[in-house]
């Protein structure tokens, strides 16, 4: 017989496994989409503005690993939320002075650019809140979140 601990960490991981998946399929499936709508002009335009994005988002992967452990030591929900913003904020500046940056190397509309780099903002308050989830070990609902934010991000895209 297996511990109820035990389990709840297997359907936990199983959750956060899921969620992952799902969300990374989602990604996949914009990107094969994108390639057959936009043509080879348009997915080249698509392409280094959603690597930009990416690139972008990276602290968001700091934010939550920081926040979860800050989490577990039992730091307030408030002070961990107010890291997020703070970061996210670093992050919106930045995206701020790249933008017309990358207009100017790629040769595509700033609005464009504008557009494609503002969600890593987003993506760092997000990860906040996952960091939150992780900590205060609501697995299930961090698997929940991932599928979701993953599926929402590629619904939302415009193509």
């Amino acid at each position: 017989m297996i511990p109820a601990r035990a389990s709840a960490v297997a359907a936990g991981v199983s959750m956060v496994t899921a969620g992952s998946m799902l969300a990374n399929l989602a990604s996949y499936a914009l990107q094969v989409v994108a390639a057959d709508l936009l043509g080879p002009t348009g997915y080249g335009e698509f392409g280094p503005l959603l690597a930009a994005q990416l690139v972008l988002a990276v602290p968001a992967l700091a934010v939550q690993t920081v926040i979860a452990r800050d989490a577990v030591r039992g730091r307030p929900r408030a002070s961990l939320r107010r890291t997020g913003r703070r970061c996210a904020w670093a992050v919106a500046g930045v995206a701020l002075v790249a933008a017309p940056l990358l207009a100017l190397m790629l040769d595509i509309a700033l609005p464009t650019v504008v557009a494609a780099v503002a969600s890593a903002p987003v993506l760092v308050l997000l990860a906040a809140e996952q960091g939150v989830l992780q900590g205060g070990s609501r697995f299930r609902d961090l698997g929940l979140v991932l599928g979701a934010a993953g599926a929402g991000k590629v619904a939302f895209a415009p193509t």
